[in-house]
């Protein structure tokens, strides 16, 4: 019987081991196929594609088109000009113009010579100093000024229309004081000599060319009453 038994044990082993040895190859043969899956699947998926930023508006994009604030600036800029052209205006006829004076076509005769013989000077582009050529018709101006020596005579300004309104406001202002002043070199006394400015508002040819433009670089000179 002990022999027996031996013999079985024996046998149990012979079988017991290799049944073992097939059990742990398969299982390292089953985690092995699932970490080459999980890899193979980790090492095939594509990254997302990142966000593509869109570029931001360049600052000159941005302020092709002004504002609503720039607009309303721009407005209010012009309505003071305006109103400050009117206010210069009335203060003139105030100092002793007639109906009508220094409003829109009133004196326009007189400052081309057809009324009061005083003359219109010419100014080159951008510029406010006086030529040989208007110093001479100046000096016209003011044998007439002595002949009607209780005469007062408005000095008007004006631009081309090429520049802002504020700049050629500006500009007129200058070249209606260069006449002035240069009326008192004369001997005109300065209390008969006033000024304003109309910038490009009154062209005298309205056309947009170098001839108009010549033309509406002006002073022009109306008389405010004997």
């Amino acid at each position: 019987m002990l022999e027996r038994g031996k013999k079985m044990n024996v046998t149990a082993k012979r079988i017991w081991i290799p049944l073992c040895a097939i059990g742990f190859g398969l299982a390292f043969a089953i985690t092995g196929c699932a970490k080459r899956a999980v890899t193979t699947q980790g090492a095939g998926a594509t990254t997302p594609p990142s966000k593509v930023e869109q570029p931001a508006p360049s600052a000159g994009a941005a302020r092709t088109q002004p504002s609503v604030r720039e607009r309303a600036l721009e407005e209010g800029r012009a309505r003071s000009l305006e109103e400050r052209t009117r206010e210069q205006v009335a203060r003139e006829i105030a100092r002793g113009a007639g109906p009508g004076a220094g409003m829109p076509g009133a004196g326009m005769a007189g400052a081309a010579g057809m009324e009061t013989g005083l003359m219109l000077i010419h100014f080159e582009f951008d510029k406010y100093t006086l030529s040989s050529e208007s110093r001479d018709l100046l000096k016209k101006n003011a044998e007439w000024l002595r002949k009607n020596s209780t005469a007062k005579v408005l000095i008007e300004g004006h631009a081309d229309e090429r520049g802002t309104n504020e700049y050629n406001m500006a500009l007129g202002e200058k070249r209606a004081h260069s006449a002035r002043q240069y009326f008192i070199e004369l001997g005109i006394p300065a209390d008969r000599l006033s000024t304003i400015s109309f910038g490009e508002e009154r062209p005298l040819d309205p056309r947009h060319n170098e001839e108009a433009w010549t033309k509406n670089r002006r002073d022009a000179f109306t008389s405010l009453g004997r």
